[in-house]
């Protein structure tokens, strides 16, 4: 039994006078620096896994909003950018005072903080983006998150905030995320794993 992987994806908008998604690593490196430097600060086991950079012109906006947020300063072309991220945390180790249902809730606790604190900065102006060696703010009320996702390594399914191991007999479907039996013909004589093996 292990303790899995809580991941969580969200996304914000930012106006920028240039798009050169060269830049993406830039802006990653920001984003870790302000994550680590706020409380509850991203740190050890919390690290941002995942970054995204999509540019948008009057072309291809996909909203009204997006166009009057386009069209708020006339006198320069800017682009619309929207910022997608996914943060993750592994869960510590069980132990005496706290057991591993007990770890994840504090785990999920901590992303979902970590995400309100960046949601109010950005609500009131002091979350700050690095991109192309400009520093941009964005959009108040842009930020916009997806539910908490857990994840095992393969071999392993979430089962009541854990990480079980497929047991002999069976397989792991990666596909389904879901343990299977060994199919006619075929056995697996230890756990965890993603295959079965031929009979002889």
């Amino acid at each position: 039994v292990q303790a899995p992987v809580v991941k969580i994806s969200a996304r914000f908008k930012f106006m920028a006078d240039h798009c050169n998604l060269r830049h993406m690593k830039e802006f990653q490196n920001g984003l870790e620096f302000f994550l680590e430097g706020h409380h509850p600060a991203c740190t050890d086991n919390c690290q941002v896994v995942y970054v995204n950079l999509r540019c948008k012109t009057e072309d291809d906006v996909e909203s009204r909003s997006e166009s009057r947020q386009l069209h708020y300063d006339v006198s320069r072309e800017q682009f619309l950018v929207r910022a997608d991220f996914q943060i993750q945390i592994t869960a510590s180790p069980a132990r005496a005072s706290c057991d591993l249902p007990c770890m994840v809730d504090k785990t999920e606790k901590k992303l979902n903080r970590i995400l309100n604190r960046v949601r109010r900065t950005i609500n009131r102006g002091t979350f700050f983006v690095h991109f192309g060696g400009t520093t941009y703010t964005p959009l108040r009320g842009s930020l916009k998150r997806d539910e908490l996702q857990y994840h095992c390594e393969a071999g392993s399914i979430h089962t009541d905030n854990r990480c079980v191991s497929c047991p002999i007999g069976s397989y792991h479907d990666t596909e389904g995320d879901i343990c299977l039996p060994c199919g006619e013909g075929t056995y697996q004589p230890l756990e965890g794993r993603t295959d079965c093996i031929q009979c002889p």
